[in-house]
């Protein structure tokens, strides 16, 4: 393989964690904007918000996933923009402006982040298979 073919594939396999990294990380820097400098315990409620965000549209979309256990899917090219993260992006800033405690912001910007770009991701996903 070729080195530029080389580079593109390894574009096209972070694609989707890239744009995961950007939206938890603009919802983390927005919680810290909006609620301060966080504890060890606002870390952790965050992270723990971020992981509720994605086990609950793993369970739900357990019925959806194929009983063989591996999955994949091919990543639009579209998708390799990354400019889907703003979506979730802008939505958790709605969010930390209508929390006003730190002890819920926290985790509530976890789990909107994760959950936002879940549901911005698949949407594009579909559209695009359809």
């Amino acid at each position: 393989m070729p080195w530029v073919e080389s580079i593109g594939a390894v574009i096209k396999g972070i694609a989707v964690p890239y744009g995961y990294t950007l939206a938890i990380w603009s919802a983390g820097m927005l919680a810290v904007g909006r609620y301060g400098h966080p504890r060890v315990s606002d870390v952790f409620t965050f992270v723990l918000g971020a992981v509720a965000g994605y086990l609950l549209f793993d369970l739900l979309s357990l019925g959806g996933l194929s009983q063989e256990g591996n999955y994949s899917v091919d990543v639009p090219s579209i998708a390799l923009l990354n400019v889907l993260p703003i979506i979730p992006a802008l939505l958790t800033a709605f969010v930390a402006r209508e929390i006003p405690w730190k002890w819920l912001g926290f985790p509530a910007m976890g789990f909107s982040a994760t959950i936002f770009y879940i549901l911005a991701l698949g949407t594009l996903f579909w559209i695009w298979s359809n």
